[in-house]
């Protein structure tokens, strides 16, 4: 088992790939949670057999409450993916920015260090 030379520069190296990976994953939930609910709610009506369309919908009764009202509400918040899907390039674009800026310090610092 091999212990790495400088413990202090790991645990930075670390933190910064942990918020990387932690801000790229927000960004992808936050564009793509109006799909999210949209497919989840549109999968709760085809599994109870209910019919959600955009005209009045039919009732649907899912253990025991008539829910077609919140249903049709929920598979209409799909159309939040119009602005949720171009802010989440805008902000990926944002951290692929910030992402390379990020490698190229650190392999700045690693050539300085090794010469």
């Amino acid at each position: 088992m091999t212990v790495p030379a400088n413990p202090e520069r790991q645990i930075r190296r670390s933190g910064a790939v942990v918020w990387l990976s932690l801000t790229f994953f927000l960004i992808l939930l936050i564009a793509t949670a109006p799909l999210i609910v949209s497919f989840a709610a549109s999968s709760i009506a085809s599994v109870s057999g209910c019919e959600v369309a955009m005209e009045v919908s039919s009732p649907c009764v899912v253990m025991g409450s008539e829910v077609s009202h919140g249903l049709t509400t929920l598979i209409f918040m799909g159309y939040f993916a119009f602005y949720s899907l171009p802010f989440g390039g805008f902000l990926l674009a944002g951290w692929t920015i910030i992402a390379c800026i990020v490698v190229l310090i650190r392999w700045l610092r690693r050539r300085r260090a090794a010469v």
